[in-house]
């Protein structure tokens, strides 16, 4: 019978002059670059995958991530202590497809990010989300020849959230907003030459 896997990962990570961005007011499209003292970074990496039959399978991870300035006098303040901007303290992912005999297949990607911080003095918080995409294809093999017909939706249920931060963006401009519902679809065809 099938047996689960599980793998765990743990980490600390001590880096002295760190490179943190940052934008001044008089070059808003410019990103500089300064020293930050020191940082650490624990965290967590954990991994389950589940496969109940030959069609069916899912994959859960989760990872913690608690990243910290231990030293940084900047001009903008003394910013020891605080979490790194741009990181989430969770971060999960769970994946499940399902293969069919016939060549279809179906995968549900569910995606959550926790809350982070968009600026050093750790004054600007992004709200964690989750969102969700799905593709579905189908596959035949026709002598050297192989047909996929695919497509899928990403942002399944339309949910608002930003896709980057700008870290320390001048004048508040920390968020670009993801995309909202999506599609696609399309076909790739493949032939085998052989020796």
């Amino acid at each position: 019978p099938w047996q689960p896997e599980v793998e765990l990962a743990a980490f600390s990570i001590d880096v002295e002059d760190a490179l943190v961005p940052y934008e001044l007011a008089a070059f808003p499209e410019r990103e500089f670059y300064r020293n930050a003292g020191s940082t650490r970074k624990d965290g967590l990496e954990a991994v389950l995958v589940v496969q109940p039959t030959d069609r069916l399978s899912a994959i859960l991870s989760y990872t913690y991530s608690d990243f910290k300035y231990e030293d940084f006098d900047s001009p903008g303040g003394d910013f020891g202590g605080n979490r790194l901007p741009g990181v989430p303290e969770h971060f999960g992912n769970l994946r499940i497809n399902y293969l069919h005999p016939s060549g279809f297949s179906v995968i549900w990607n569910t995606r959550f990010v926790g809350a982070l911080q968009a600026d050093d003095a750790n004054t600007t918080e992004v709200s964690g989300y989750t969102f969700s995409d799905v593709r579905l294809s189908w596959k035949r093999r026709f002598g050297d020849w192989t047909f996929e017909a695919f497509g899928g939706v990403n942002n399944l249920f339309d949910k608002e959230y930003s896709a980057n931060i700008r870290i320390n963006a001048f004048g508040g401009r920390y968020f670009e907003p993801a995309p909202e519902r999506n599609g696609y679809a399309g076909l790739r065809v493949r032939y085998w030459f052989g020796e």
